[in-house]
């Protein structure tokens, strides 16, 4: 790990993970950073073997903990995951298409983190609404 300091206050603002992959040379894995200044990550940006940018999340409250997820597929963002509240866990999330376009919405709705509710997209548009009951998860 590398502990940087890019705004030249003299603390460390950025964290560089390294890893092993081909040929046993180090690569860039995961990268976090304090944006504020508050000694606290604020983004955490994970990498694929070529560099690119496989998950990034965001700490939009301030309480060090990511608010929003994004992972990508093949350079395109391919799910965006949202964290209401300081439990930890996903509350609502949103899935796209090759095309960039929304294909689905899903929502937990009784504080578990799976999802309960899932709204389907086409044409641009909310399609339909299907129930994600804990007999369809296996769960509950």
């Amino acid at each position: 790990m590398d502990a940087l300091d890019l705004d030249g206050d003299g603390a460390p603002d950025t964290w560089r993970f390294w890893g092993r992959r081909e040929k046993g040379r180090p690569v860039l894995v995961r990268e976090e950073r304090d944006l504020d200044g508050d000694g606290r990550t604020d983004l955490w940006l994970e990498l694929g073997p070529e560099g690119e940018v496989t998950r990034r999340a965001v700490d939009l409250d301030g309480d060090g903990r990511p608010d929003l997820a994004l992972r990508y597929q093949s350079g395109q963002l391919a799910e965006k995951t949202y964290h209401f509240g300081k439990d930890g866990l996903p509350h609502a999330w949103a899935h796209f298409r090759v095309d960039g376009s929304l294909a689905r919405r899903e929502r937990d709705l009784d504080g578990d983190g799976l999802p309960d509710e899932r709204e389907v997209w086409e044409g641009g548009e909310p399609a339909r609404t299907e129930p994600l009951d804990g007999a369809r998860r296996g769960q509950k």
